[in-house]
């Protein structure tokens, strides 16, 4: 086995979405500085310090847990994040930020939509049910801070689409199980989602030829109705 498929990692999608979540609820710089700024506390100069980094630990722990729990076969993902550490904190908030304000406004108020943030680029991938709650939700998003542009991949919902939750997961998780066993592909992160079928990739890989190679697992797949790709080759990567 190369040593490049040894670097692998397999996270749950639950256990990444927890540990975005419970670091900003504590507001705990994992950095150890002082990053207000980004909206944390100081993780050095705070008052009561070992109250919150008690905290900290216990979000790792919980991390831990989903991770043992899911059998590392949810997630698709790697060790390695081409994004530095301070992008990679803004990415999160603005995700975290997005999702909690869809949640609390009264047109989108929806969990169909998948957030993904990339360098301050968000994604919004999903399914709606009104013409304005999709418009609701491209506004909700390019009003966050540090949003730079949004890009949209939105369907209506139909009725009677024979193409159901079912089909969607099992799709995703065939797709997945062929990006772990590619050793090829060295992915600074890819999101796969499936709407109604259709197959979405957001992320950040390593080449061209890494894209093509993905587009290629997923129309290897029976029962998708398209592919479509919003992957770009990591700043540093690019010839």
């Amino acid at each position: 086995m190369s040593e490049r498929k040894l670097s692998k990692a397999v996270i749950s999608s639950g256990a990444r979405d927890l540990i975005v979540l419970l670091i900003l609820k504590f507001k705990i710089s994992p950095f150890g500085r002082n990053d207000k700024k980004w909206g944390f506390r100081s993780g050095t100069n705070y008052n009561h310090r070992e109250k919150y980094m008690k905290n900290y630990f216990a979000t790792i722990l919980c991390l831990a847990l989903l991770v043992i729990g899911s059998g590392c076969a949810t997630l698709y993902g790697t060790a390695v994040d081409e994004r530095n550490v301070r992008t990679v904190a803004s990415d999160i908030k603005i995700k975290a930020t997005i999702l909690q304000k869809f949640i609390e406004d009264d047109v989108v108020k929806t969990f169909d939509i998948d957030i993904a943030c990339y360098y301050g680029h968000v994604y919004l991938i999903g399914e709606y049910d009104a013409e304005k709650q999709k418009k609701r939700a491209v506004e909700i998003a390019g009003d966050v801070e540090g949003v730079k542009d949004v890009t949209t991949y939105l369907l209506e919902k139909k009725d009677g689409d024979p193409c159901g939750t079912t089909d969607n997961l099992a799709i995703k998780a065939k797709i997945k199980a062929k990006l772990i066993k590619d050793g090829d592909i060295w992915s600074t992160n890819v999101d796969v989602t499936v709407v109604q079928c259709n197959v979405v990739f957001v992320g950040l890989v390593g080449s061209n030829k890494e894209i093509e190679k993905i587009i290629a697992h997923a129309k290897s797949i029976g029962g998708i109705r398209s592919v479509k790709s919003f992957l770009k080759v990591a700043p540093h990567h690019n010839q």
